[in-house]
């Protein structure tokens, strides 16, 4: 018997009977589960040799909750109903040797559906070599382009071929897929080295009746298996089982011309996803009248939370958040008149209408920043949540760089700086789950933080190149690396110019290019590492990035080979002291750099595993589970400049490993160099810092002029999730009028103290003073 490929007769009619379930559960006795059954029979009619229609009738669609064997599906007349009026439409496929081409329909018609066909007609998609028995090949199918393995017998008596194919769901090039959410966790691929959370497999099992002009499928079966789990598949996991087949019912000869109507291309066999998925309701209510019920719910809210948190009022705030995300632009207007008279009602409002993630909520809060009828308080709240909840498309990030241009926005530092970050932080999402992203997209989307950036440089304002880089930090595309080096110590003549403070944030806006383009991050950081003319927490700073993009051994031999000949004892006591804690280390990011660390240890341990704390250091602590494929790890860098008792910079991390990936749950980040600029050599203060030298340090505040004004006394940032949401710089106008404000509060305890300090040795030789006794 000869091998035939698939084919289809344009002059023929084919009916089929499909039947399609989908269960998730746990597959434990006594265990729920959920499902849901599509059937229906459908056509297939020739309209030209390549070019067939299908038509869809009897359509049945059933639930399933409950435990299997107790339960059964049931009807649900009404998706029936939906489900039959978009699939009775009409829809066309080109088909030609076992292969399913381009598929159209009516433009009205959703993705959803399309996807429905495209499961249906994908039976039809099959590879069949007429010269090999089994064989492996990369193919187009509903799930992308997979990894599929095919075999083939015959049964010469009923003239039929067996086809069987396995595809590997998890090796798909593209993938059918669509990622939601974890933007901010970088994905680790030593980690799913260790085991997987989530494996997808299909079978599918044909049989192919031979006929004139090639082979006929008259019968087909699938079986899809998908296990997840949060942790290890290997431990236990949630199930979820698609079972689908279509059986041939009847062929007959075509009657009359077909007529298919208007259609247009809607793409190949691949599943296609919504371009804007609504997110999946918790609590399912009636969404007709949002207004009057979301101001009933928001009133309710606030009385019953007012002195404590009410638990049993978590329902309401779900319904809160799906009644907001179906309201229109009027009605999130129509609210805020109603709501934001009362100051519980206002508050209650502005911190949920944050979780409408569309161009509402960008349209809402434009409107309040150019009204002005909000606080620059409620405004950074407000926003901060609202641009981190965004779905990062570009057409809402584009609209979200109006609040650049808003001159309420500038109304205040923190909020500005609030505002900047945040733009940063949505541009990062964007590009997130695209490698490489689109160099236009980020050009356009990036503009305003690099011009903010140049015209910083021009104008030699320290804030805003501050403000700037640390905006290019979150944004962490490779683009912004021409323009951050101009701001870093020996690449650039002006850089050479700015203070150790506008470097220093520099080198650290580097920190999410470690991972996207590590080679150009390398190169930067070990030439500012190796030169000994820059200043010392640069060089540490870029030490501390360059292990960051997890270098070679090679790299970690030439680090080695700097530092035997290192003579700033600072620099080599941090830089070996991180590679000291790399190489103990346990998570699977650090699984190779923790050998090359190791080995590099060894070499340096003679001539620098001496220098005590008073150096500057790097601690780092993990474990990491590779049954729960689960992880912690915390980091801690003290990073100093000279014999003085405070240091330069502070900065402490923490890491989750969690589902493949690293998520940088908190850092925060202290730089004194200000403060310790200016207590630095008084000999007013002592050195174990006692009770009377706060005193003498809030007076040296007060008469603060030694330190340039645009410097710094203190700086502080917090980054979440490797985002920088928030930074404090405390300069002496902030001290000012820290000061002025809480003179009473700061001074009074102070000058009591030191009077009775003072007192206290006169007394004590008169007889008056007192002693404590054993």
């Amino acid at each position: 018997m000869n091998i035939l490929e698939p084919t289809l007769n344009p002059k023929k009619t084919y009916e089929y009977e499909y039947e399609g379930v989908v269960r998730i559960g746990r597959d434990m006795a006594d265990l729920a589960e959920s499902g849901v059954k599509l059937q229906c029979t459908f056509k297939i009619t020739g309209v030209s040799i390549q070019t067939f229609l299908l038509q869809i009738y009897n359509m049945v669609f059933e639930e399933f909750n409950g435990i299997p064997g107790q339960s059964s599906f049931k009807a649900s007349p009404n998706l029936t109903k939906r489900l039959t009026a978009e699939l009775n439409r009409p829809f066309t496929f080109e088909y030609s040797k076992g292969q399913i081409g381009d598929i159209k329909t009516g433009g009205e018609v959703s993705n959803t559906i399309v996807n429905i066909v495209r499961g249906i007609v994908g039976f039809l998609h099959v590879t069949v070599k007429t010269t090999q028995r089994v064989y492996e090949l990369n193919e187009l199918g509903i799930h992308g382009v997979c990894h599929s393995a095919y075999a083939i017998e015959e049964n010469a008596a009923s003239k039929e071929l067996y086809v069987t194919q396995i595809v590997d769901i998890n090796d798909c090039h593209p993938k059918a897929a669509m990622y939601q959410g974890m933007a901010l966790a970088e994905e680790n691929k030593n980690s799913q080295q260790r085991g997987k959370n989530a494996i997808a497999t299909v079978k599918y099992a044909y049989t192919v009746k031979s006929v004139e002009g090639g082979g006929l499928i008259t019968k087909a079966s699938a079986l899809e298996r998908h296990h997840f789990t949060p942790f290890n598949v290997k431990g236990g996991n949630c199930k979820l089982q698609a079972t689908r087949n279509i059986v041939l019912l009847k062929e007959t000869d075509t009657v009359g011309k077909p007529v298919t109507g208007q259609v247009k291309s809607r793409g190949n066999l691949m599943y296609k996803m919504e371009k804007s998925v609504a997110p999946i309701p918790v609590v399912m209510i009636k969404l007709n009248d949002p207004v009057s019920k979301i101001a009933d719910l928001i009133k309710r809210l606030a009385q019953d939370n007012i002195y404590q948190l009410n638990s049993t009022s978590s329902s309401d705030v779900l319904a809160l958040i799906q009644l907001l995300r179906a309201s229109t632009n009027d009605d999130l207007e129509s609210l805020w008149k109603q709501l934001s008279g009362n100051n519980e009602h206002r508050r209650w409002f502005l911190d949920t209408v944050v979780e409408v993630t569309d161009d509402r909520v960008l349209k809402f809060l434009a409107n309040r920043f150019k009204a002005g009828d909000i606080s620059a308080n409620e405004a950074g709240q407000a926003l901060l949540v609202a641009f981190n909840h965004l779905t990062a498309e570009v057409e809402l990030v584009e609209s979200a760089k109006e609040f650049l241009t808003i001159p309420f926005s500038k109304s205040h530092p923190l909020l500005w700086n609030t505002v900047v970050l945040s733009y940063g932080s949505l541009v990062y999402r964007a590009c997130a789950h695209e490698t490489p992203c689109p160099v236009n997209t980020v050009q356009r989307l990036g503009e305003p933080l690099l011009d903010m950036a140049n015209n910083g440089l021009a104008k030699k304002d320290d804030k805003d190149m501050v403000l700037a880089l640390k905006a290019l930090g979150n944004t962490g595309h490779p683009l912004s690396i021409k323009t951050i080096m101009k701001f870093l110590p020996g690449f650039s003549v002006k850089a050479d110019s700015l203070s150790t403070w506008v470097q220093t944030v520099a080198v650290q806006s580097l920190r999410h290019l470690a991972s996207r383009d590590p080679l150009s991050v390398q190169d930067i950081t070990l030439t500012m590492f190796a030169d000994r003319t820059l200043p010392t927490e640069i060089r540490m700073l870029a030490s501390m990035i360059l292990l960051e993009t997890k270098p070679s051994v090679a790299l970690i031999s030439a680090v080695v080979e700097l530092l035997l000949q290192e003579t700033d004892l600072q620099v080599a006591s941090f830089t070996y002291s991180n590679l000291r804690a790399i190489s103990r280390s346990r998570t699977p990011d650090n699984q190779h750099l923790s050998t090359a660390c190791n080995i590099a240890v060894k070499v340096l341990a003679a001539k620098f595993g001496h220098l005590s704390y008073r150096y500057s250091k790097a601690l780092h602590l993990d474990w990491f589970r590779d049954e729960l494929l689960t992880g912690m790890s915390s980091e801690f860098y003290v990073l100093r400049n000279g014999t003085s008792a405070i240091p330069t910079e502070i900065i402490s991390k923490g890491k989750l490993y969690f589902i493949g990936r690293i998520l940088q749950l908190t850092e925060l980040g202290v730089r004194a160099e200000g403060l310790k600029e200016l207590l630095t050599g008084r000999s007013e203060i002592s050195e174990d810092f006692g009770a009377i030298d706060f005193a003498t340090i809030m007076k040296i505040l007060s008469d603060w002029q030694s330190v340039h004004k645009n410097k710094p006394l203190l700086s502080v940032y917090a980054r979440v999730f490797g985002q920088e949401v928030s930074f404090l710089d405390l300069d002496l106008d902030v001290v000012q009028q820290i000061l002025k404000s809480g003179k009473g509060f700061f001074c009074f305890p102070w000058d009591q103290y030191r009077a009775l300090s003072e007192r206290r040795p006169a007394e004590q030789q008169d007889g008056h003073g007192f002693a404590l006794e054993n």
